[in-house]
């Protein structure tokens, strides 16, 4: 009776895993699959179908591994890898949508082994990370433009955030007769403006973070380094 009861509790943990599994696998956003060693598809969920641009899963189940990477290198690297080691985590990927489009993505995977320790496969997750990354190069090359604008301005440009410079071009530096460098070594505002006028740029800077006003355009006496106003 406590075998049959034994047997009875490990079939309803069995069952309750596996649905576990289950709907992560037919849930997530990322591509689960799991693969033999020769490089065929044995299981994939729907998210891979959309992920690599096929019709069907049947359709997406007849083609090879190999044949979705971008650079072959890639995959060799990769395999090695997870032989080594026994699992990648967020290995960076070039892969192939089936009109031969370029995707990034981040795969996190492990060598799977049966009872005997004999390699059956590999089983993981894909991750498409193709608009993040156009995201990010859009933001380097504004920020490339920013800063080529920036550098050869014929005016002070700064950006001031949490009471100390974050950036000057050379051109603010200059007029206060500092070095670049300097002014980024935590100076206050304070350093740069004639005492009788910080209450009033103060203020200035108060609208302007509190959001009462977008853009204010004001005067005040500096000081350079030397003293001279």
């Amino acid at each position: 009776v406590n075998e049959i009861a034994d047997r009875k509790q490990a079939e309803a943990l069995l069952k309750e895993s596996e649905g576990k599994y289950r709907r992560f696998f037919n849930t997530s956003r990322d591509c689960v699959f799991i693969t033999s060693k020769d490089g065929s598809w044995i299981d994939l969920n729907e998210a891979a179908v959309e992920i690599f641009g096929y019709a069907s899963r049947e359709e997406l189940m007849q083609m090879k591994i190999p044949d979705h990477y971008a650079n072959q290198g890639e995959r060799e690297r990769h395999l090695n890898i997870i032989m080594e080691q026994g699992y990648t985590k967020e290995f960076p990927v070039n892969l192939l949508r089936k009109d031969g489009t370029v995707i990034h993505t981040l795969i996190t995977s492990a060598a799977w082994y049966d009872a005997e320790g004999n390699l059956m496969g590999f089983q993981g997750t894909i991750r498409d990370i193709t608009e993040r990354k156009k995201a990010e190069e859009a933001l380097l090359e504004s920020e490339l433009k920013f800063k080529s604008f920036a550098e050869h301005a014929i005016v002070g440009t700064y950006i001031f955030q949490d009471d100390i410079f974050k950036y000057v071009n050379p051109k603010f530096a200059q007029t206060f007769g500092y070095t670049v460098e300097e002014c980024l070594n935590n100076m206050p505002f304070e350093t740069l403006v004639y005492p009788e006028d910080i209450a009033y740029v103060k203020e200035q800077i108060r609208k302007r973070t509190e959001g009462e006003i977008e853009f204010i355009h004001y005067s005040f006496r500096g000081l350079k380094k030397n003293g001279q106003v």
